[in-house]
């Protein structure tokens, strides 16, 4: 099966319903058309072995894209707790972990215009607020059987340090495997050529850990 119908294999479903602009409510499907492929790929040997694929969250080119952010975020965790083992392990860096908690740190609270995108992006902090706790991946921490590595800026302005260190006590408290890295001179990415090399080659070694064949 050529790649390009491996990935739309893994997406039969309508394209309005996965991207339509909405809250993050339940029943997002983007991770769910991920695993689907993901299953298509394992039934026609283009995947490989099933304790060799990594899911990663990515930081969106877009600084203040936020909602894409905490899509990925809550992909991230959606995946590796349904399907943990479809994935050897997962990686992060400058996740959003607690979504009710961004209505107090960071820039966006700050500023009326940010309060208004929060709002638009999470929904209404009081009227919604049952769904904003469940769709918290804090909320799931203590499903993941997946190997963790999450990495964030302390100079992180958009996505505070508070979330990664939330994260950080829920994962030791649930005794989660997980690698950690902060760089203290980082924002919502990282900028400095050094930095490049040390979150890549940390990154690799973990992925080497986690998805070597045996005998490699």
């Amino acid at each position: 099966m050529p790649l390009h119908e491996l990935l739309l294999a893994g997406r039969m479903r309508d394209p309005d319903e996965i991207d339509r602009p909405q809250h993050l409510l339940p029943g997002h499907h983007r991770n769910r058309d991920r695993s689907d492929a993901r299953l298509v790929g394992l039934g026609h040997e283009i995947a490989g072995d099933p304790r060799r694929v990594a899911l990663v969250a990515n930081v969106p080119k877009k600084l203040f894209d936020l909602l894409a952010l905490a899509r990925e975020i809550v992909d991230l965790l959606a995946g590796i707790t349904r399907e943990p083992d479809l994935y050897a392990c997962a990686f992060a860096y400058g996740g959003i972990y607690d979504l009710d908690a961004l209505f107090e740190q960071g820039e966006l609270a700050q500023t009326p215009q940010g309060r208004a995108l929060l709002r638009q992006t999470l929904g209404d902090r009081e009227d919604d607020a049952e769904d904003i706790a469940a769709r918290s991946p804090l909320q799931r921490v203590n499903r993941i059987k997946t190997p963790l590595f999450v990495a964030h800026g302390r100079a992180d302005g958009l996505v505070p340090i508070a979330q990664y260190e939330a994260l950080l006590r829920a994962l030791e408290a649930a005794r989660i495997p997980h690698r950690e890295l902060v760089f203290d001179d980082e924002a919502h990415g990282i900028a400095d050529p050094g930095n490049r090399l040390k979150y890549y080659t940390e990154l690799l070694e973990f992925l080497a850990r986690h998805t070597a064949r045996a005998g490699d």
